[in-house]
This record gives C-alpha cells, structure tokens and sequence, in this order.
C-alpha cells in the first residue's frame, strides 16, 4: 500500500473541510496520513481513514516545522497533497522528499511541483470540490466527522435550537438584531448559545442586549467535538461564516447560515441536506469587501450586516 500523506495546516474550518479528501484518498488508496495544526488533530484522530495524524505546533513554528521535515523525508511517501497556497507549506512540500508532490499551480513553489492543479476560486465552486480537484476525484465527498463515546454528552431532553454569534471575524459577525430576530421566532424554545473559551466575554456582553426566556450560555463547556455533537441534535443552528457552519456539514446538523463581509460564492457555505443561507438583499459595491474579512468595516457602515429573517 502506498505512503499517502495530506496536508491541511489552514484554520479550523479549512481543517473539517479537510476530511473530505481524506475521505475520497482513503477510498481509493486506503489509509492515509494528515499533518494538521495543533488543535485540528481532534477532527482525524477517530477517522477510520487516517492511519497517523503529524501535528504541526506554530506556537514553535520553525523547530516544529523541521523536526516534522525531518520525519516526513524519512517516511519517504509516495504522494504528498498540499491543500494549501502559502509560503511555508510550499516550501515544506519542495524539501518532503516524496516521490510525487502535489499542489494547487497558484501556490508558492508550484513550479518545483510534479502535479500542478488548477484552485478554482468563485462562481459557486465549493471549498470541497476544490479538494476533489486536488485528489484527482470525480466523485464529491463531504467533510465527516467521528464521534467518539466522550463527545456524545447529555443533550438537552426538549427541542432546542443552537446560536454561534462569535466569529474571529467581527465583519463575518452579524449584528446583535439578528440574531434578537432568532430569538423571536423560537420563543418558547431552549436557546443554547454557543462559542469557545475566548468568546464568553463577548457572548456575555451580547446576550445583555437580547431578549428571550430561556437563553442558555453553554461557550466554553464544551469541547469542539462536544459542541459538533450538541448542534447534529439541534432543530437548528443559526451561525456565520465561520467554524461552527462547517462543523454542522461535517454532521449533516441543520443550519441557517448568515453571510455579511464574505459571500457563499468563495466557496464554504453549508453542505448540509437541511441549510439555508441568508445575506443582505442590497446591493452593496463593497461586498465582498476581503476572502475573510475584517475587524471592522471599512466603510463605516456595516450595511452588509442588514439581514432579514424571513417569517414562515
């Protein structure tokens, strides 16, 4: 069986994507190798199609980085995907010493490349069919994730619904009334709001400006697995254009999905069966204003944050 090893050291949401193509290689070839970030291991470490999982700590970015070179020029692979374009993964892949190396031509030392794909940007084109393109895979996988028995925690006994206001991105955030839109077309309904350590300062600011009878702030008690299990047993889950929309395709989890600085057509909205994508319906010259985003707008105005939520 051959060496396979893919490389996926992007953010979390490229990380879950990423176990589409481990999905479509390990079809195919059988049992593969990731090297992912720390932190990202979480989503490979249960796949049945991963044999080995190499972790990549940016906290020491260059030791870690050759220490990793330095295993993966021993292994001697037959075939190394890269799933990214920058410099230091580029690089990587050029000194891997694997016998075909394989990357998308827009990337930084595609030239030294054996296998050079074209990364197909805009017009709908999915983040995931970008990586079947980069497996060489006619036929499209989605992400999926594997739970084990410490993920699966108690889920509330009554329909609840999830909220993920929170994003990295705060143009990617949608506004406070949005999200007070949610809450008013689920009043009776358990309302969990979800988000990591980092963001329960924020969602506690928040949630003093929204009103609803049962809103539960749960960021930070759960594990991102934990929280991927909560949200698959959700009526829904109202997120942005961040990590926790990919976590609920990874689950095939119901999803409303709010679009404000960046646009579905990049390529990463959902893939679940039950999703719904909702945006501003100006028409705004500014928008998209960046591929991910900004701090704050630009403009000043924010107007690509004027969502509506339409009543059944």
């Amino acid at each position: 069986m051959a060496k396979i090893l893919f490389i996926q050291t992007a953010f979390i949401g490229d990380a879950i994507l990423g176990t589409a193509a481990v999905r479509a290689l390990n079809a195919r070839e059988g049992k593969v190798d990731v090297l992912v970030r720390k932190g990202n291991e979480l989503f490979y470490q249960n796949h049945p199609g991963v044999h080995r999982v190499l972790i990549w700590d940016k906290k020491n970015k260059w030791s870690s980085w050759w220490t990793l070179l330095k295993e993966v020029r021993k292994t001697r692979y037959e075939r190394i995907f890269l799933a990214q374009r920058f410099f230091t993964m580029g690089l990587f892949l050029l000194l891997s010493n694997a016998k075909s190396k394989i990357g998308y031509r827009s990337g930084w030392w595609s030239l030294a490349f054996d296998v050079k794909v074209e990364h197909r940007w805009g017009k709908g084109i999915h983040e995931v069919q970008r990586l079947m393109d980069l497996v060489g895979e006619e036929q499209f996988y989605s992400p999926e994730l594997h739970f084990l028995a410490s993920h699966q925690v108690d889920r509330p006994t009554q329909s609840y619904i999830t909220i993920s206001p929170s994003s990295v991105w705060k143009t990617k955030q949608a506004p406070v009334q949005v999200w007070q839109q949610v809450l008013d077309r689920y009043p009776h309904s358990q309302i969990l709001v979800m988000g990591g350590p980092g963001d329960v300062a924020v969602l506690q600011a928040m949630m003093q400006q929204l009103n609803h009878a049962h809103l539960n702030l749960v960021a930070g008690q759960y594990s991102l697995m934990q929280s991927a299990w909560i949200m698959k047993g959700a009526e829904m889950n109202f997120v942005n254009d961040s990590g926790p929309l990919h976590l609920c395709s990874a689950t095939n989890a119901p999803v409303t999905a709010f679009f404000c600085s960046t646009v579905p057509a990049f390529g990463f909205g959902p893939l679940s069966e039950n999703s719904v994508v909702l945006e501003t319906k100006e028409k705004l010259d500014c928008r998209p204003c960046g591929m991910h985003g900004h701090q704050q707008c630009p403009k000043g105005h924010f107007k690509c944050g004027n969502i509506q939520i339409p009543i059944d």
